[in-house]
């Protein structure tokens, strides 16, 4: 790297410092020098008990072995996933106490272990908790889930990477990794193939979002149910999963939208993004599914449960026209309720249901496309993003999404 300390202007008699420009680069190599290959002492919000609010805590950092990457995480959303483990609702399947939850990171590589290539030190980064090896047969098939070579991050998850341990410690008691991710912490590892390369001009205080919320709800739509252009569609929750669903559903051209939910706050949020009908189940004496099958003639071409609700997910069904129904489930109903109970013969007729992560995209491919429409304005992430806070107001994040005051929380960890 060249350094200019001073220049002499022909039309100046006196030296012109440039201590910005000398003073940023000076900064910028001496922080690698102080962190690369060395273990970084750091901040995170430590889940230690189910239950419990999360904990600030000081933790120790590893550098990456072979094959993984670390990251100076930059912002996190907060999903109800994240909410749902520190509350033991989704019980052991994502990993073990104590743990670094977050799962929606963006972030810039800190280095890199032996033998990655795909990203360099600098590199602006998302991190998805689904991997892509692009290297075995599930990866080079037609799904995106259980990559053969993540298993010990996939879920059920036992909260360590791919060798089986850890590289998050604090006082001497390993931490564990949330799927391969953890996102609550000012930095983190994760296995290479969880890790994927953005272009710089991409916000990196937003576009964190497309790791999860963003990914699940708009393949899920775009994607894997694959809407159809002049349908009619509804969609269950209008979280930011839910509302992803929406824009999906309106980008494949689809006619009407129905927006459900029992928070009509969140109605015009739905409506910049495509939905034409909106319904609260609270204001109707009968079945919300009796509801729609009625305003749609015989019900709806496509639906989509993005609540996580065992209950939510057979009105949608049963919303679904009879013959050329398809019911999308999209969100996670809790470890303790989660039989739905369907008819054999309401499916007899020609009706589908069906399910994915993150929208059966491959996560690699899937940033890479929603990278170019955020870019050519196909996708508007703004009306997601509802507030930003500091890692030491994560608990009030949590507590916000649970009361649905929010649509995305973005925890500001880093700088860039």
């Amino acid at each position: 790297m060249n350094y200019v300390l001073f220049r002499r202007d022909s039309h100046c008699a006196e030296p012109v410092f440039h201590w910005g420009v000398l003073f940023g680069e000076v900064a910028e190599v001496f922080d690698k020098m102080s962190t690369v290959g060395k273990i970084i002492t750091c901040k995170a919000a430590v889940c230690q008990k189910y239950g419990e609010p999360l904990v600030i805590e000081e933790i120790q950092v590893a550098p990456p072995k072979s094959g993984e990457v670390r990251i100076k995480v930059i912002s996190c959303g907060v999903c109800h996933s994240d909410c749902n483990y520190a509350s033991g609702s989704l019980g052991d399947i994502s990993g073990q106490l104590p743990i670094i939850l977050g799962h929606e990171v963006s972030g810039v590589v800190e280095s890199c272990g032996e033998g990655v290539t795909e990203v360099q030190e600098g590199d602006h980064v998302i991190l998805t908790a689904i991997a892509q090896c692009r290297n075995c047969k599930v990866c080079n098939g037609t799904g995106n889930f259980n990559c053969r070579n993540a298993k010990e991050v996939n879920v059920p998850s036992k909260g360590n990477l791919l060798d089986g341990s850890t590289r998050f410690s604090s006082g001497g008691t390993d931490l564990h990794h949330f799927m391969g991710v953890s996102g609550y912490t000012e930095y983190t590892v994760s296995p290479k193939f969880m890790v994927t390369k953005v272009p710089h001009e991409l916000p990196l205080e937003k576009v964190c979002i497309f790791g999860c919320c963003i990914m699940t709800g708009y393949f899920s739509a775009v994607h894997k149910a694959a809407v159809t252009s002049g349908s009619t569609c509804a969609v269950f929750g209008l979280g930011g999963i839910g509302l992803a669903a929406v824009m999906g559903c309106r980008n494949n051209g689809a006619n009407r939208i129905i927006a459900v939910d029992t928070n009509p706050d969140k109605f015009p949020i739905a409506k910049s993004l495509g939905a034409t009908d909106y319904l609260n189940p609270n204001e109707y004496d009968r079945p919300i599914e009796d509801v729609i099958v009625e305003m749609t003639d015989g019900g709806c071409e496509f639906t989509f449960e993005c609540v996580g609700s065992r209950k939510v997910i057979e009105s949608a069904f049963r919303s679904s026209d009879p013959s050329v129904g398809v019911t999308m489930i999209v969100g996670v109903p809790p470890q303790d309720d989660n039989k739905i109970e369907i008819c054999t013969m309401d499916m007899l007729g020609g009706r589908v249901l069906m399910s994915a992560i993150l929208g059966g995209y491959k996560v690699h491919d899937g940033i890479k496309r929603l990278s170019q429409e955020y870019v050519a304005g196909i996708i508007d992430i703004d009306p997601f993003i509802t507030g930003h806070m500091p890692l030491e107001k994560i608990n009030d994040a949590f507590k916000r999404l649970v009361e649905g005051k929010c649509i995305r929380t973005v925890i500001d960890i880093g700088r860039y």
